[in-house]
């Protein structure tokens, strides 16, 4: 039996796929339920989200089937021509480029359509609710690297953002030091670099702890674009800092990894935070999840499918 998916697909992908100005009235059951469309969404918000939904599985499939995927639908941001070019011509185009005929790549196409049709499907009943609510952008994956070893404690951080709306030119990037200091002492120093993919044009302290900085993009991004960056983040001093890294999101956060690197100076013991209220991580008790450094005096540990306004990360204790 063939999936429904796969079928409404391969009806969205004619004339100019998901720029075509009916492309909401196009999109089937199968592909409304997948994308999370419903009857009370008003056009646009259908079309975004349906542009969202479909470029973030598209991303998830191997070459060459991607392209093929996303030329086939018109979501190909790396011609300019896109929202001017009719199926047949983003086919003639797409065999062009690998040096084959056109019909090679509609076989291409509707194999790349085939494994899309499958991604979507395995994620209908586990998608986010919250997905569709993040201001803007989510973060697809992020990799903090925290070196404890160094003076000031340094902090390298790489992510992997998704528009969740077109032309977005800034995003904001929120950082914040837990610290063993009386109220009336001084905010605590807080820096950041971007060392590729965006630049800081403004720094806000938000009481005497938390920093917001906000990051212009080399470029706007469209619905469904990823964009990734690294910053290098140093906080000081090193001996008022609290012994715990944690990430608490406030939008959707899909995959975290934390290495720290504690060097020579091993805590006695060290446990993993997975979900908890940020009020019980500051109570600094273990969480009897107990992990090990390694001989270099290093720990890294995965979270998927981070939940909202809960901590993730590491404690310790000397």
């Amino acid at each position: 039996m063939t999936d429904p998916l796969f079928v409404e697909l391969k009806q969205l992908r004619r004339g100019h796929g998901l720029l075509a100005s009916d492309v909401v009235e196009r999109a089937g059951p199968a592909l409304r339920l997948a994308c999370g469309v419903s009857a009370r969404d008003s056009a646009a918000d259908a079309r975004r989200k349906l542009t969202l939904k479909i470029s973030q599985e598209c991303g998830r499939l191997p070459e060459p089937l991607r392209q093929a995927a996303l030329v086939a639908l018109a979501l190909d941001r790396r011609s300019k021509q896109t929202d001017q070019r009719f199926l047949h011509q983003r086919v003639q185009e797409l065999a062009a480029s690998f040096d084959r005929d056109p019909r090679t790549a509609i076989r291409r196409i509707d194999h790349a359509f085939s494994l899309l049709a499958e991604l979507m499907t395995e994620r209908i009943e586990v998608e986010d609710a919250d997905a569709t609510s993040d201001d803007g952008w989510y973060t697809e994956s992020l990799t903090a690297t925290l070196h404890m070893d160094e003076e000031p404690v340094r902090v390298i951080e790489e992510r992997r953002i998704v528009a969740t709306a077109d032309e977005l030119d800034e995003i904001v990037l929120s950082w914040s030091v837990s610290a063993d200091s009386p109220p009336s002492a001084e905010a605590r120093q807080l820096s950041a670099k971007v060392s590729f993919g965006g630049e800081i044009v403004e720094k806000q302290q938000v009481g005497r702890s938390h920093v917001d900085f906000l990051m212009r993009l080399p470029e706007p991004i469209g619905l469904g674009q990823h964009h990734d960056y690294a910053a290098v983040i140093t906080a000081s001093p090193r001996q008022s800092i609290r012994p715990y890294y944690i990430v608490t999101p406030w939008r959707t956060c899909k995959f975290f990894r934390l290495r720290i690197r504690f060097g020579h100076e091993m805590p006695k013991s060290i446990w993993r935070i997975s979900g908890r209220p940020s009020a019980a991580v500051t109570d600094l008790e273990p969480t009897g999840e107990d992990i090990q450094c390694d001989s270099l005096g290093e720990v890294q540990l995965d979270f998927h499918s981070l939940r909202l306004a809960r901590s993730y990360g590491v404690g310790w204790r000397y």
